[in-house]
């Protein structure tokens, strides 16, 4: 199955290829796909984490449970990152705060907790290649809890993503605190405005991708050695539209009421009154967003979807890697990238009943047959 051609900006067309599909109506491969959060890349296959366990994502098609839902060794509730180190496969559970590795070789598992990390500020664990490891999260509760929200009206908070490394040693280091977004709390929870700046970042191996909505460029930090690479891709700031912004609007006002361990239904009318308060305190934004997503590759490339400025008909991801000419790949509308190795991609589409399916995918260019 071919799902879209692609066009390049300094080379032919290049041809994406379905080799193997997991999940959906028909649970193919044997999987039921739910909650699916990340995934990463395998010499030969894909590993995926979901509500229900981590699982391998074979070329043959058949899927492979690696870790199954529980309290045990091994066993996952919450797996919401999830990365791969030489023959280590590791996943942190956000419902225990423990990071848990897989050695596909010797089949040895390990297990660490981290009760410090604040799930409730986004904190979350990334193992790096020497044994230390990477969290994520938001400067808002860094120093504590916030004062206590009370009555109407809007709390608008800066915020930022901090990076800190926990050495195997026990030592604690500050890496960075990116300034990330403005947060908007209300008596009926937090919300955030459609199509203001946001940063958008991505943690694959040592390395961890910062780009924003609104700018062109990019840089890739690595976190061991701290070296960085700083690049752009080939677009430019644009006005806001004014009706591809109302649709946003009317998307926010609309959306359920979800928390992290949970989904959720409709909002109530106490939710949406809330949340035209937000509107009304942010304001529009200056211009559109140019960048609403980003992936970066284990081998290195960084993607960055270009923002629709109306009805997404397809989406237009530009690709940057060090010392080549970028080029851009055009995917379906609804296929999202979730993790990707040099022409290899793991990605996943949903279905008008939202039903995820996983795909297998191969990016062909004349370079790269």
């Amino acid at each position: 199955m071919t799902l879209l051609l692609a066009a390049a900006l300094t080379a032919a067309p290049a041809q994406v290829d379905t080799v193997a599909s997991f999940g959906g109506l028909d649970a193919e491969g044997g999987l039921e796909t739910h909650g699916v959060r990340a995934a990463a890349m395998l010499p030969t296959s894909a590993v995926v984490a979901q509500n229900g366990g981590v699982y391998e994502l074979r070329l043959d098609g058949s899927a492979v449970r690696m870790a199954g839902e529980g309290d045990g060794p091994g066993e996952v509730r919450l797996a919401w990152t999830l990365g791969v180190s030489g023959d280590v496969v590791w996943y942190f559970d956000a419902r225990h705060r423990r990071l848990t590795t897989l050695n596909r070789t010797s089949g040895r598992i390990e297990t660490a907790r981290y009760p410090s990390i604040a799930i409730s500020a986004g904190q979350l664990a990334h193992r790096l290649s020497d044994g230390s490891v990477l969290t994520t999260g938001s400067s808002f509760l860094a120093g504590g809890p916030p004062p206590r929200y009370r009555g109407g009206g809007v709390e608008v908070t800066p915020d930022s993503l901090l990076l800190t490394r926990r050495h195997p040693d026990g030592r604690t280091e500050a890496l960075r605190a990116v300034p990330s977004r403005m947060r908007y709390r209300t008596s009926e929870g937090e919300a955030r405005p459609p199509g203001h700046p946001r940063l958008l970042h991505r943690v694959v191996g040592d390395r961890v991708l910062l780009a924003r909505s609104e700018r062109p460029d990019f840089e890739v930090l690595d976190v061991r050695t701290g070296e960085r690479w700083a690049s752009r891709v080939s677009l430019e700031s644009r006005p806001l539209d004014r009706d591809a912004h109302a649709e946003r609007v009317r998307r926010f006002l609309d959306a359920p009421h979800t928390s992290l361990f949970s989904g959720g239904g409709p909002p109530s009318r106490e939710v949406v009154a809330a949340r035209r308060e937000v509107l009304a305190e942010a304001g529009d934004p200056d211009r559109a967003e140019i960048i609403d997503d980003a992936v970066l590759a284990r081998s290195g490339e960084v993607w960055l979807r270009e923002a629709a400025q109306g009805l997404r008909t397809e989406a237009v991801w530009h690709v940057v890697s060090d010392g080549a000419p970028e080029r851009v790949v055009r995917l379906a509308a609804d296929l999202e990238p979730l993790a990707i190795d040099g022409n290899r991609m793991v990605a996943l589409s949903r279905d008008e009943l939202n039903v995820v399916t996983l795909h297998l995918l191969r990016v062909r260019t004349p370079e790269n047959p």
